[in-house]
């Protein structure tokens, strides 16, 4: 098995956190043996001369691309599977995967997810949860990887914790880009992504633990991601069985947002507003 991952990074600031990402995409492949990660990045906001620094000093598994300007997150990461999707590889034997900049891997995530993959050849998506202090796979309060429910594919899965495998990252294509950050929805790029995942994949396996590094979730930014949210769940009304219990759960959650004045009522009419007119109109 080989892993694929797509990201992007904006070298304003962040050049610590994808060094970090890096580093850690490096020591995985070393431990696999080497040539069996490739990681495609985007670096964005930079100049000729700073990406040329960058180029020289990262490692030959990165394929690099460039954008002097800012690009959404959907944007960018369909930039980039252009490019691997054109690649001939043999996609039943590939797993995919969607890190932030600013994610790592803990020693043993990418080597287990491969093997994961590797020992049952119907499991097409596998995904688990991620923390500021992340927990490595040997230890031995790891719960075993278990099929989920699609509740838990919405609430737990995201870009950094989403593993497919390359036949139904085929399928998927793209990601959807009126969603995500830096679009005027601003989130739910990756629960599209996990629903639609969730509902083509012969098999879904989900590890309960936080194998995967990122900041922990913040509260206060629950109202920032309110709409994209609320928007992806609506389309999939009365197309994939158990979105309507999850769609009117996310309206109550708004209400309660809107009552702790993290989102204002004006916003969340509007949230709700489009959502009702987006109903159904998702497609797997």
């Amino acid at each position: 098995m080989n892993i694929v991952l797509i990201s992007t990074c904006n070298m304003r600031g962040r050049t610590d956190l994808v060094e970090r990402m890096l580093a850690s995409v490096d020591r995985a492949n070393a431990a696999l043996g080497g040539e069996r990660i490739r990681l495609y990045l985007l670096v964005q906001e930079c100049s000729a001369e700073e990406f040329a620094n960058f180029r020289n000093n990262t490692s030959q598994f990165v394929h690099l691309d460039q954008s002097p300007k800012r690009l959404s997150l959907s944007a960018a990461r369909n930039r980039l599977m252009k490019h691997v999707l054109n690649h001939p590889l043999q996609w039943e034997r590939t797993v995919i995967g969607f890190p932030d900049d600013d994610a790592w891997y803990p020693a043993g995530t990418l080597e287990a997810v491969v093997s994961t993959f590797k020992a049952n050849k119907h499991l097409q998506f596998w995904f688990c949860r991620y923390a500021s202090s992340p927990v490595r796979w040997e230890q031995q309060t790891i719960p075993k990887c278990r099929r989920p429910s699609l509740t838990e594919a919405i609430r737990r899965a995201s870009s950094n914790t989403i593993f497919l495998r390359g036949d139904l990252a085929k399928t998927i294509n793209v990601f959807d880009e009126t969603l995500g950050v830096g679009t005027p929805n601003g989130s739910g790029e990756d629960t599209d992504v996990a629903i639609r995942a969730f509902a083509l994949a012969s098999d879904v396996a989900y590890c309960d633990a936080p194998l995967i590094g990122h900041r922990d979730f913040v509260p206060a930014l629950r109202g920032k991601y309110y709409r994209g949210g609320l928007i992806t769940l609506a389309r999939y009304v009365g197309v994939v069985d158990g979105i309507y219990f999850e769609f009117l759960r996310k309206l109550a959650v708004g209400a309660y947002l809107t009552l702790r004045r993290e989102i204002t009522a004006k916003n969340y009419l509007s949230a709700a507003h489009s959502a009702f007119t987006e109903i159904g109109r998702g497609t797997l």
